[in-house]
């Protein structure tokens, strides 16, 4: 056993060793675990995506990134601090991963100095810090490609933050690309002109281009080509139907021939485009259907007319109106929030898709006899039924029409599908007369007949499998459905709330024969709904209307009891007195009255009780039950080492 006296000059030492060995192995973790992390964030944000490792991979020559941020000037806004060092650590980590392909250079651009003139030069935007100074605030990222190409971020918004990854990686896949894939757009949808469409564009309305045609554009070049090309491109890569509404039949043909030849289309056909109604079309549901079943029928597909989807499980949630006025929030099952099971996890298009809103889609399902495959890739859950049009109260939304009309089947029908494998033209005859006609005028008035170009011949069906996607809604390609447009520093912002874009662009890129930035696109969504507190008020939402119902029936019950009674006064003039047995009635269903009314209030109170005591349950697990934890470790801890040291007491 040591002495009391020597114990002292043992513990000194043996902190000191401790200290030089806690120094020791940090300085050798530094220089040989350097570049190896561990993401334990539930989204891995800080871990790079296959996709991104793919264009890093894939580059052949080096590309710079000059990231400007006023390092300085951030000292003063916290938030652009923080933001500003993972900015940088994320293109740190591009270059370490890129074997040497990736230059970075940082710069402070120091307000009034040659670096600010560089910033300005680059097309990097500067906010002001105050009106007084004239400071500018930096922070964006210019790249610079091997041919000298350019593409910049002009600045890094905080609202695009979760979307980080993939705005790099698409800066990069720009600087090294020769050419843009062409993609060809037909139809109704007014990608060009906005929600108000070409009638508004004609009254001197505002226009903004639809925010899909943006994002679009950042991958491809895009050629709207409306609803009446005879001719589609041949170095197109992919054809792009959005609501064929209005298309021609020399349209029509023109996808039917292409797919023939080329085997690639995104097509959006609807029971129901609700959006068109505010483009010039009418109001009636019933009439705005975007339909081509020649065409899906050729291709093995088929989706019921004039009837869409209803799912009482997957409604979005909406403002309607109460059941005693005033408004209550309630499900539409005719928008539907898709996630989880909704979403086909197995196909790489929707594989890492978050989530995705779509409003009265139809069904699609495998025609009779079809050659083709067909995969589904956005399904309803099993609480579905197929519900009318005419349900969904034309300019005016009812969703508690839809809900009642909804009567849940337990099956599961797909809203949007993959078609594989060979098919035949949907015009077995040949090109439509029109068109056969137009090219006969067109040979006519040509100067030089030796120079005309032979008719491209007609194709009866492909000469391979052909690759298409279809999907039974449109509305879901409307800003509304997923995405919110802001003002910042002059420039507008897009905050996306739903992947409708990302599904859209992944499922371009797919058929043009592109996947690197699918994975790394789809992980910018990370709004996770609470879906307990949503399963909550769709059940009270439906046992709310049916106890309205009731109140409604009654009410015209005693309306027409009330009618019956003033013909009957009327006719026997001021002499008519009500029997006991009708005074009876009319006592009776008042008071009938206010105890279904008494009930309605206790199903939205009892909601409301079920939602606060799931939160207080959260709030003790986040709060209380997580300290309470570390302190019974720290306790067992405590009394496993005291355990140990009266061990070694009794062993001396």
């Amino acid at each position: 056993m040591i002495p009391a006296t020597t114990r002292k000059p043992y513990t000194v030492a043996a902190l000191a060793v401790a200290a030089l060995l806690f120094v020791a192995v940090n300085v050798l973790a530094g220089w040989t675990l350097r570049g190896i992390k561990i993401d334990f964030t539930s989204d891995r944000i800080n871990t790079l995506s296959k996709g991104t490792l793919g264009t890093l991979a894939s580059l052949a020559e080096p590309v710079t990134l000059r990231l400007f941020f006023s390092d300085k000037l951030s000292d003063n806004i916290p938030p652009f601090k923080v933001y500003g060092g993972r900015v940088r650590e994320m293109i740190l980590e591009y270059a370490a991963r890129s074997g040497g392909k990736v230059k970075v250079e940082i710069v402070d651009p120091v307000p009034f100095s040659e670096a600010e003139d560089g910033a300005v030069q680059a097309g990097i935007q500067g906010v002001p810090i105050d009106n007084a100074s004239g400071r500018q605030f930096y922070f964006g990222l210019q790249g610079k490609g091997p041919d000298g190409k350019q593409e910049t971020i002009p600045f890094f918004a905080q609202e695009r933050e979760r979307f980080l990854e993939y705005d790099l990686t698409r800066l990069i896949g720009a600087l090294v690309r020769k050419q843009k894939p062409l993609i060809a757009v037909m139809g109704d949808v007014p990608l060009e002109f906005g929600p108000g469409g070409i009638m508004a564009a004609m009254r001197g309305g505002q226009v903004r281009p639809y925010m899909l045609l943006q994002v679009l554009r950042q991958t491809f070049e895009v050629k709207v080509l409306g609803s009446d090309a005879a001719e589609i491109p041949d170095e197109a890569a992919v054809v792009v139907v959005a609501r064929p509404k209005t298309m021609t039949p020399q349209a029509l043909y023109a996808v039917d021939q292409f797919v023939l030849r080329r085997g690639r289309a995104l097509v959006f056909v609807d029971p129901a485009a609700e959006s068109a109604q505010g483009q010039g079309g009418p109001g009636d549901p019933a009439d705005q259907k975007a339909e081509m079943p020649e065409l899906l029928a050729a291709w093995g597909l088929e989706m019921e007319s004039g009837r869409f989807v209803g799912d009482r499980a997957l409604g979005l949630s909406v403002e309607a109106e109460g059941p005693a006025g005033g408004t209550q929030v309630m499900p539409h099952p005719a928008w539907l929030g898709l996630r989880d099971e909704a979403i086909n996890r197995e196909d790489v298009v929707t594989a890492d898709i978050a989530d995705l809103n779509v409003g009265s889609a139809g069904s699609l399902k495998k025609r009779e006899g079809a050659t083709t495959s067909i995969t589904p890739l956005l399904l309803s859950s099993n609480q579905a039924s197929l519900v009318d049009v005419a349900k969904l109260g034309g300019a005016r939304p009812d969703p508690a029409a839809v809900l009642r009309a909804v009567s849940p089947t337990g099956q599961r029908y797909a809203m949007a599908v993959r078609v594989a494998g060979p098919v035949k033209s949907a015009f077995p005859g040949g090109a439509p007369p029109a068109a056969a006609a137009k090219a006969e005028d067109k040979k006519k008035d040509d100067q030089k007949p030796e120079e005309q170009k032979p008719t491209r011949p007609h194709l009866g069906e492909s000469s391979g499998p052909v690759n298409l996607i279809v999907v039974a809604d449109t509305d879901m390609l409307e800003d509304r459905f997923w995405v919110r447009i802001r003002d910042f520093a002059g420039q507008q912002v897009a905050m996306p709330f739903a992947a409708n874009g990302d599904f859209v662009v992944n499922a371009a890129e797919n058929l043009a024969g592109s996947d690197d930035l699918i994975r790394l696109r789809s992980r910018g969504v990370s709004y996770r709904p609470f879906t307990v507190v949503e399963d909550l008020r769709r059940a009270a939402a439906v046992r709310l209307l049916a106890r309205r119902d009731e109140l409604q029936q009654a009410l015209e019950e005693i309306e027409k009891s009330l009618n019956a009674l003033q013909e009957k006064k009327k006719q026997a003039g001021d002499k008519a007195v009500l029997s006991d047995a009708e005074e009876a009635a009319i006592a009776k269903f008042r008071d009938e009255m206010v105890r279904v009314r008494r009930e309605l209030r206790e199903v939205q109170h009892g909601l409301d009780r079920d939602i606060e005591r799931l939160g207080a349950w959260v709030k003790a697990v986040n709060i209380g039950l997580v300290p309470l934890g570390v302190l019974v470790a720290a306790l067992l801890m405590g009394l496993a080492r005291r355990h140990r040291r009266r061990v070694r007491v009794r062993r001396d």
